[in-house]
């Protein structure tokens, strides 16, 4: 077994995401393609760009990577930079080498030199372990998902899975959303308030994150942040002082009838805007842990909020 001394390590920049799509070939078994990780990794509007390095064996072969995504947060009028964790990836020839929790270490501690406030992130249950027990992350509680049955002939799924029917699908689906309104201009992150720690909602942070497909859509007078891959994604709902839950989610459940989703997920934390509608009216369980890693113990982490569409898959 390889220790990791065999390994060396370069900081991420434009000149390797061929290196990472060498990875992401082995560790999941797709290529997302050169501007994947160029629309993920040039955060230069929010903070520091390229935060993260790249494992290389003795025959320098790309052995495994770990990222993370600057980005605004606002709290009580004051606006600071964190990152998201957000790639973590292996070649299948280099597992089990300790090389993700090196990598996580080297890029915390570069995030921190680079004046990152703190880095948060969404683990899964596989990933849940090493981040709290090897990175000490703390992880307070698990989003809510809120998940709809729509019956609707599964277009989305369909174009998911068979891959020559995509190119059509998005022609439709681009359709779909011209009929129900697209938005040129966001809205307020719904879960921002006094004395709570959101993701800053700015034109540019829009802009940066629809390459994977998000739009932004008028559903019933009210806007809403969405994606429609294999499922509905509700990545946020605009809040208004009025609200009529039915009104809302009847259009919620007719566009995805209509983009041919017969699933609508939402996760957002705990006590957040919209989990105190949702629950009023629908059933929930808990989904992806949220968690974080404070760098500089200037903001109390514990008032952080999520919606979906902060996620960095969003």
């Amino acid at each position: 077994m390889k220790e990791q001394s065999e390994y060396y390590f370069k900081r991420l920049d434009p000149s390797l995401y061929n290196d990472l799509i060498y990875i992401s070939k082995s560790a999941f078994g797709f290529d997302p393609g050169r501007n994947y990780y160029k629309q993920k990794n040039e955060t230069a509007v929010f903070g520091p760009p390229f935060l993260g390095y790249i494992a290389y064996s003795e025959s320098h072969e790309p052995a495994a990577f770990y990222g993370v995504y600057a980005c605004q947060v606002e709290f009580n009028n004051q606006i600071y930079v964190a990152a998201q964790s957000g790639d973590t990836m292996t070649h299948k020839s280099h597992t089990g080498k300790g090389l993700f929790t090196k990598l996580a270490r080297m890029t915390y501690e570069l995030a921190k030199q680079e004046g990152i406030s703190f880095i948060f992130g969404f683990p899964n249950k596989n990933s849940y372990p090493g981040f709290v027990k090897k990175l000490e992350w703390v992880c307070p509680a698990c989003l809510r998902e809120y998940r709809q049955k729509v019956f609707t002939i599964p277009l989305a799924k369909l174009a998911k899975k068979i891959k020559v029917l995509a190119p059509l699908y998005r022609i439709y689906t681009t359709l779909v959303f011209k009929i129900f309104g697209l938005v040129d201009n966001g809205f307020e992150n719904s879960s921002a308030g006094s004395g709570v720690i959101t993701l800053k909602r700015t034109k540019d942070f829009i802009l940066y994150k629809s390459f994977s497909g998000n739009r932004l859509v008028n559903v019933n007078s009210f806007k809403m942040w969405v994606k429609a891959d294999g499922f509905l994604y509700l990545g946020d709902i605009e809040k208004k002082a009025q609200i009529n839950f039915e009104k809302i989610n009847t259009g919620i459940r007719r566009l995805a009838f209509w983009l041919g989703c017969d699933v609508i997920l939402f996760h957002v934390s705990p006590g957040a805007f919209w989990d105190n509608e949702f629950k009023k009216h629908l059933d929930s369980t808990d989904s992806l842990y949220y968690g974080y890693l404070n760098l500089d113990g200037k903001l109390p982490l514990e008032k952080l909020a999520f919606v979906m569409a902060d996620s960095d898959t969003f």
